[in-house]
């Protein structure tokens, strides 16, 4: 996690739990992407084999809420006249989003800035241990801009989240679908779920390994 560090009991080494995890996310958000262009986006389940059958079968139908949700949305609602008006939608629409797909964890609305909005998503394990915070931020315009993620790093500093997520419309020419630019992961609007599904593992996984290695530098000690 990013500004918190582990200390191996071993060689007293210290490194970011960020490092420890990065990785793994890149590998969850790769098969995310490789699962939904197979299955037509329709699930995530494929991308994350590796998590516990229970996990697996709880994430699953809360996915198809979501692809269910959106198309309903635009069912309903008709072609915005303006970009502001689509924004403001689409903005509320990755709070509900998130806040039905993460009933365990909080989700608070911290800002609405220009051409779009925060969240701060703080994340809990099963046992309602936190385990860190994510930094949402929306943006719906026809442009990419860069200074959008110096912003948002700024804006994580702020509030000490352990990570910053960056979800445009328009993506930029190095990063078609998701990735990370500069310490911020940029996605697209459809892979919201599976981008805070990884990012959510590799929290509560990096809080884990944070406690275990306090635990044992405690035993080295004793």
């Amino acid at each position: 996690m990013a500004g918190q560090m582990i200390e191996c009991p071993k060689c007293g080494s210290k490194m970011p739990v960020t490092k420890a995890v990065t990785s793994k996310i890149e590998e969850g958000l790769a098969a995310l992407y490789e699962a939904q262009k197979q299955e037509g986006k329709k699930t995530t389940q494929g991308a994350f084999a590796n998590r516990s059958t229970l996990e697996r079968t709880r994430i699953k139908p809360l996915v198809r809420k979501q692809a269910d949700r959106q198309a309903s949305e635009r069912k309903r609602k008709p072609e915005q006249s303006s970009k502001q008006g689509h924004g403001a939608v689409a903005e509320l629409e990755l709070g509900d989003t998130l806040t039905k797909s993460f009933p365990g964890d909080k989700i608070e609305r911290v800002a609405r800035v220009r051409g779009g909005a925060e969240f701060l998503h703080k994340v809990y394990s099963r046992n309602d241990q936190f385990c860190g915070t994510i930094l949402w931020e929306s943006k719906y315009s026809r442009d990419w801009k860069k200074h959008w993620l110096g912003k948002l790093r700024s804006d994580q500093l702020k509030v000490k989240a352990e990570i910053a997520v960056l979800v445009s419309e328009t993506m930029p020419s190095e990063v078609p679908h998701f990735g990370e630019i500069g310490g911020v992961w940029v996605t697209e609007p459809t892979l919201v779920v599976g981008v805070a599904m990884a990012m959510r593992v590799n929290l509560i996984q990096g809080a884990r390994l944070k406690r275990s290695l306090e635990m044992a530098r405690d035993l080295v000690r004793a």
